[in-house]
């Protein structure tokens, strides 16, 4: 990560629901989230600057609080923590309509869910 992402401003990470397409409503075994959905980001269309762009990755939005102080304390979260190979990568926050958070989506759910599997077993 450069040095200038990693100092990216809140308002740099707000995004449009109207920029993805939306998939799959995942239900959370257990999870402290209320709506997590599949997300894939739309093509964005070919310009005079070169081709049609597609991002192949996965993500998802994950609901979060509805209340203001709670809520922006998680998007600090999100935002403060940067990038880190064994951390979720945060891609951006909705706060209308809904209070959402947008990060890559691994299929083997959150750290959380991986340690509560592994006490478990």
């Amino acid at each position: 990560m450069s040095e200038e992402e990693s100092h990216k401003g809140f308002t740099e990470y707000v995004i449009s629901e109207d920029e993805f397409i939306k998939g799959d409503i995942l239900m959370p075994k257990n999870d402290r989230f209320r709506k997590i959905q599949k997300l894939q980001k739309k093509p964005i269309p070919e310009s005079e600057d070169g081709p049609e762009e597609v991002d192949d990755e996965e993500y998802v939005s994950i609901q979060l609080s509805s209340v203001g102080n709670l809520f922006e304390q998680q998007i600090d979260l999100f935002v403060q923590t940067g990038y880190h190979p064994s951390i979720v990568q945060f891609e951006g926050y909705e706060f209308y309509p809904q209070h959402i958070a947008v990060t890559k989506f691994y299929p083997n759910g959150s750290l959380q869910h991986m340690l509560k599997e592994n006490r478990e077993s």
